[in-house]
């Protein structure tokens, strides 16, 4: 898998032709890096649930 999203295209100094494309390419970088994120921090917190519970939890 690649997860690689700090990619940034320069959109200044892009053709004008390439310039939405790559404004489109770093709003989705952008989306992606915060889904990631979010993604992350709600497997950590389930993580810590799981630590802190001393009995057995069904998941489905």
């Amino acid at each position: 898998h690649y997860r690689d999203f700090s990619r940034h295209f320069d959109v200044s100094h892009a053709p004008v032709e390439l310039k939405t494309m790559r404004k489109g390419f770093n709003d989705i970088n952008s989306t992606f890096k915060v889904i990631s994120r979010e993604k992350e921090t709600q497997y950590l917190y389930l993580q810590k649930i799981l630590e802190l519970v001393e009995t057995g939890i069904l998941s489905y």
